[in-house]
Order: C-alpha cells, then sequence, then structure tokens
C-alpha cells in the first residue's frame, strides 16, 4: 500500500516544471492527481502521461487570478474573462 492510497490531490499550476513533476510523484505514491492549470492542453499531456505510467490524472481548466474560473468549460472561462475585462 502507497503512502497516499485513496487520496485525491488537486495540484495548481501543475501542467508543467515543478508542479507537473510533484503530481507525477503524487501519483506514484497512490494519489488520483487534479490538474490545473490555465495550459489546458499541456496539463491534459500531463495528465495522459501519468495515466500512461499506471497512474489516474484529471486534467481541468483553472486559473486562480480568476474567482470562479474552476468547474467551467474553458469555452465558458474565455467569456467571462473578457466580458469581465471589458466591463471594467
Amino acid at each position: 500500500m502507497n503512502r497516499l492510497d485513496g487520496k485525491i490531490a488537486l495540484l495548481s499550476g501543475a501542467a508543467r516544471g515543478i508542479g507537473a513533476e510533484t503530481a507525477r510523484k503524487m501519483a506514484e505514491a497512490g494519489a488520483a492527481v487534479v490538474i490545473g492549470d490555465v495550459l489546458v492542453d499541456r496539463a491534459r499531456e500531463t495528465a495522459k502521461e501519468i495515466a500512461d505510467a499506471g497512474g489516474k490524472a484529471l486534467a481541468i481548466a483553472l486559473d486562480v487570478s480568476r474567482r470562479n474560473s474552476h468547474g467551467q468549460p474553458p469555452s465558458q472561462q474565455r467569456r467571462s474573462s473578457s466580458a469581465s475585462s471589458t466591463s471594467s
């Protein structure tokens, strides 16, 4: 049994670099990882790499600088972002 078996880890900014490596290490330790990043395509690639190595991973669009960016499809986030920037 691994240390993180049965745990879910949500990592922001984990599409590449230190965040991606952290996601890989957590998956190796047994966690299912959720990779949140503004670089959605790269986050998907990282999640696929983890899954291909036998881990569980999900990529989501996440921009921590914008309220409520999580849980919305990327197309909706773009509309929300542009609407808020034009109303200022």
